[in-house]
């Protein structure tokens, strides 16, 4: 699972809180992470689009530290920028906080 992997590292939190595996038919086939958005009811996710495509008309989520699945709803997508927004149930996910300034140059980013 994404939190035990980055359990030792400066990601440990968003891998638990704001990771989600992008599933369809119980197989993952990419990752999200979860963004503040007031387009979204709930909590917005992105993701790759071709992860969406290969997922088709039933796009489950499950959290980086293995919780219960929930079905996801695809807001939008950019098939030229391979991106994608979905959306989770309110409470599902922690929208990751947003770094205050670009990494330095040779910083290691995580």
């Amino acid at each position: 699972m994404p939190a035990e992997q980055a359990a030792s590292t400066p990601a440990r939190r968003i891998a638990a809180e704001s990771l989600v595996s992008v599933q369809a038919n119980g197989v993952s086939l990419g990752a999200a992470v979860a963004l503040a958005s007031p387009a979204c009811d709930g909590v917005a996710l992105v993701t790759n689009a071709h992860v969406v495509r290969q997922a088709g008309v039933s796009v489950e989520l499950r959290r980086g530290d293995g919780g219960a699945a929930v079905p996801a709803r695809v807001m939008a997508i950019s098939p030229r920028m391979d991106l994608a927004v979905l959306c989770a149930p309110a409470g599902f996910v922690v929208p990751a906080a947003v770094a205050g300034a670009l990494p330095e140059r040779g910083a290691a980013v995580w």
